[in-house]
Order: structure tokens, then sequence, then C-alpha cells
């Protein structure tokens, strides 16, 4: 018999990743446990807004508002029911190391710090209709598991037939 086998090869263009900053899913749909409740923040256009109006969110480590933001998050947008966004770092030590460990794949988790301003209930969740972000912060493991860094990356498919041994 033979078996179709199918391999993607991945090119990342860190160079293009350092001009163009570090793309990023910001938050999701995705249910979080909060003592005794799921919470779900919809995204949709109308849903989410950002404080005072502003196109970009500062950047901190673990939603320590007090600290200097190590850079900011721009291209902000709605798309797939997700909150994406392009993390751009500053000029110093700490955001140097910490966008050097975001390239080598060891910093990866990311969380937004919000405000609910409608809500409804259903059953045991509690669906944010509206909400309005203050920020984003690097953590080292954030609620929403589908809120990471990433990278647009061409992809190349290759594919392959293998034989199979009866």
């Amino acid at each position: 018999k033979e078996r179709l086998v199918e391999t993607r090869t991945i090119v990342l263009d860190l160079e293009r990743a350092n001009e163009d900053g570090i793309p990023a899913t910001l938050s999701t749909q995705h249910p979080v446990a909060r003592g005794g409740y799921q919470e779900v923040l919809l995204h949709e256009p109308d849903a989410v807004s950002f404080r005072g109006g502003s196109s970009t969110l500062p950047l901190l480590v673990g939603h320590q508002s007090g600290e200097p933001a190590i850079g900011r998050v721009d291209n902000l947008q709605i798309r797939d029911q997700e909150l994406k966004g392009v993390l751009r770092f500053g000029s110093s030590q700490r955001a140097r190391e910490l966008r050097e460990d975001i390239e080598q794949g060891i910093v990866t988790d990311l969380s937004v710090g919000y405000s609910i301003l409608e809500k409804r209930l259903e059953e045991d969740t509690l669906v944010a209709t509206r909400w309005e972000v203050h920020e984003a912060s690097l953590v080292g493991v954030g609620a929403d598991p589908n809120a990471q860094t990433y990278r647009e990356i061409p992809m190349e498919a290759e594919t392959e037939i293998e034989a199979q041994q009866p």
C-alpha cells in the first residue's frame, strides 16, 4: 500500500520580524475559569474598545502598571474573533532581553488588562458583551492559552508518497 505523507517547511524570517515587530494574538473568546464561573470576552468590532480611544496599547510585564512599559502594541484589530496586534519594543535592557526571549520561543504568553462595561449571564458563564482594553502584558502563563506571540510564517507544503511494506 502507498500512503500519502505531507511535510511542511517553516522558514523564520527574523530580520523581517525585527523590522516589523512581532505579530501576536492578545486575546480570544476562549472561556477562562474565574473562581466558580467561566468568563468569555466577545471579540466583535463593537464589543471591544481601547482606553481613551487609542490605537495603541502599552506593553507591560506581568500587568505591572507601576513600572514603565517595555514597548507598545499597535496595529490593533479584531480578526477571526481574536484581538491581534504587533508588539514593538523599546530600547531598554529589559525590553531587549524580553524580545530576544520571544524570538527564541522562551517567552510566548500574553494577557490583557481590561474592564467589563456590559455583560450577560449564560448559565455558569459570564459573557462580556462590551469591554475596554487598558494594556497588554507578557506573562509566564496566560489564562487564555491562545493569547501568544507568533510570526507570519510562509509555509511550503511538500507531498511525498511512501511505499508501505505489506
